[in-house]
């Protein structure tokens, strides 16, 4: 699991996928049913500080005090992109309607 303070947890693929946030910028997905680590994903320079899951619970995003937002693919578990790199923190991110 995670070494530090965990800030922020979602669901995915309807529940099966859970994901996690820390301070130590890390994203880590896990099987809901078994409580099993799966993945670990680096990238952020600062703590993760939010994160969200799309309608479909394919697309996982993290938002990190470092000013960027991530996106992750949360059934083949790799990493996407970054979608935003703003001049300070990133505090609350949320999927709008389609």
């Amino acid at each position: 699991g995670h070494k530090r303070e965990t800030f922020c947890v979602t669901f995915a693929l309807g529940g099966r996928r859970l994901f996690t946030g820390c301070d130590d910028g890390l994203v880590k997905a896990w099987c809901a049913a078994r409580a099993r680590l799966l993945a670990t994903f680096r990238g952020h320079a600062g703590e993760v500080t939010d994160m969200a899951t799309d309608a479909d619970g394919l697309v996982v995003a993290s938002a990190s005090n470092d000013g960027t937002v991530r996106l992750w693919h949360a059934e083949e578990l790799w990493p996407l992109g970054t979608v935003l790199r703003h001049v300070g923190p990133v505090n609350a991110i949320r999927f709008g309607p389609r």
